[in-house]
């Protein structure tokens, strides 16, 4: 159900902000809080936590493909024609 799945979801935001108490260093969370937070459509959140794992990884291959996603998809909504 809808409301479970949004459950579940925020069980997950809870786990990785307390792994990323635990490990501020691991870029490996901050990749895994990009793609859950892409998931749900939070792109400028997901942008920062990527930001910050490429400052941690350069040249992470995961880094890279979920940045070049949110690129093109922001590039796409510019594209998009205004409607009144």
């Amino acid at each position: 159900s809808g409301r479970q799945k949004r459950q579940l979801l925020q069980a997950a935001l809870e786990a990785f902000g307390n792994a990323l108490q635990q490990q501020r260093s691991n870029p490996e969370i901050y990749i895994g809080l990009a793609y859950l937070l892409i998931s749900i459509q939070e792109f400028a959140q997901a942008f920062n936590y990527l930001q910050e794992a490429q400052r941690l990884a350069p040249g992470h291959p995961d880094i890279e493909q979920m940045l070049a996603y949110l690129k093109q998809r922001s590039e796409r909504m510019l594209a998009k024609p205004l409607t009144s």
